[in-house]
């Protein structure tokens, strides 16, 4: 066997064991009720009363703003929502967890181990969040089949024909705005020093999808509230899991980057980091280092 295919195995079945004594150690009253979900089913109350007043407020106005804006507005907010697509995301997060489980991680120090650990864990919560939530918002786009801003001359703002399987019929939610409220938690949990601007590109995509006249104010909304609630979920799952996150304080989470930031604190620990993954990826035979 190769030694890829070995590290593959192995690690495959190290994730396996470590969801398996995670779910062993989770405990519950039975008759406890979450506070999570709690606050879930409250927040979406919220935003679907919110998506019901944008809709009956901004929706129809939204055809005249996307038709009135000059044309090197809706050229920049085009490049916008091009940016805005998840394959930019799927892509590269999907990609670098396969190259990580396909390492011999036993070849490598255990701290430069536990930094790429880190890194793999966040990269397939990033790869999770933005790829489980575009599946939710593609399945709502065919129950609900929304005319697009297309359509407006022809059945006005509320015209629905679900399971039609064509674009023009899947307007409600927004699958570039689902993909930015992923992005808003990720930047909030992942990257906490780049948040603002997580949080000015996500809005910027969301908001783009009005001008390019792909979308209604109200799909806008509902697309961000199923990312940033379905990567909130997600996190909580891997924090449960003790993949990538850590409880902080007893109402939040954060991610875990402990072993990196040691890592890329000491001399050369960027050249160090690196080394480790060639090593993992090396085809040749190497010593197993201590656990």
């Amino acid at each position: 066997m190769s030694a890829s295919g070995g590290g593959l195995r192995a690690n495959l079945a190290g994730v396996a064991s470590h969801a398996r004594r995670a779910a062993g150690r989770r405990t519950r009253p039975p008759r406890r009720v979450d506070a999570m979900i709690v606050s879930a089913a409250a927040v979406t109350l919220v935003l679907a009363a919110a998506i019901l007043a944008v809709g009956l407020g901004l929706d129809r106005r939204s055809i005249a703003i996307a038709q009135d804006s000059p044309a090197p507005v809706i050229a920049f907010f085009a490049v916008l929502s091009e940016l805005g697509r998840s394959y930019w995301t799927l892509v590269p997060s999907g990609l670098l967890v396969l190259l990580l489980l396909c390492g011999d991680w036993r070849r490598v120090e255990p701290r430069a181990r536990a930094a790429w650990a880190e890194i793999g864990a966040l990269a397939a919560f990033i790869f999770g969040a933005v790829g489980g939530a575009a599946i939710l918002v593609n399945i709502a786009k065919e129950l609900v089949g929304r005319g697009r801003p297309q359509t407006f001359g022809e059945i006005g703002w509320l015209g629905f024909e679900p399971f039609r399987f064509d674009w023009t019929w899947q307007s409600f939610p927004s699958g570039h705005s689902t993909t930015a409220g992923a992005l808003l938690v990720i930047g909030a949990l992942v990257f906490p020093r780049r948040q603002g601007a997580f949080l000015a590109f996500g809005l910027g995509v969301a908001i783009s999808r009005v001008f390019v006249g792909a979308h209604y104010p109200s799909d806008i909304i509902a697309g961000l509230a199923v990312g940033i609630l379905f990567s909130l979920w997600l996190a909580a799952v891997f924090r449960r899991c003790g993949w990538g996150f850590a409880r902080h304080g007893p109402d939040s989470i954060r991610a875990r980057t402990a072993a990196l930031r040691r890592l890329l604190a000491r001399p050369r620990g960027g050249r160090a980091l690196l080394a480790a993954l060639g090593t993992a990826l090396s085809l040749r035979q190497a010593p197993i280092r201590g656990r």
